[in-house]
Order: structure tokens, then sequence, then C-alpha cells
């Protein structure tokens, strides 16, 4: 029931129908996350954000180096 209820929270954030069911939900609706975050990493490698280490220094990347 916990799961409906955020699955129905995310839907009326994007302005879609809320759902009766889990059941009802088609797999195509389903958010990516991995597939997000792997295109979030690309575009900061794109553009040249530099990462972050585990002790907060800053990494500079191949984009940054030239």
């Amino acid at each position: 029931q916990a799961q409906l209820s955020r699955e129905n929270q995310r839907r009326n954030a994007r302005g879609l129908d809320a759902l009766e069911s889990l059941e009802d939900l088609d797999d195509a609706e389903q958010p990516d996350i991995l597939r997000d975050q792997a295109a979030n990493v690309l575009l900061d490698l794109v553009w040249g954000v530099p990462a972050n280490t585990d002790d907060g220094q800053a990494v500079l990347t191949r984009a940054n180096e030239s």
C-alpha cells in the first residue's frame, strides 16, 4: 500500500492519473534511476565538471586539462 501511495504521489507530480493498484502500472512508465544517473555522469564528463573524491577534493577531468 505504501508503494502505491508513493507511486501515486510521483504520478501526481508529473500530472498523471492516479493508479488503483500497482498491477495497473506499465513497466515502461516506471522511472529508470540507473539510466538517469548514468546520463548525469555522462553530461558531467562532457561538460568537464570536476568529480569529487571521498575526501572531498575535486579531481580534474581530461576535459579540464587541455
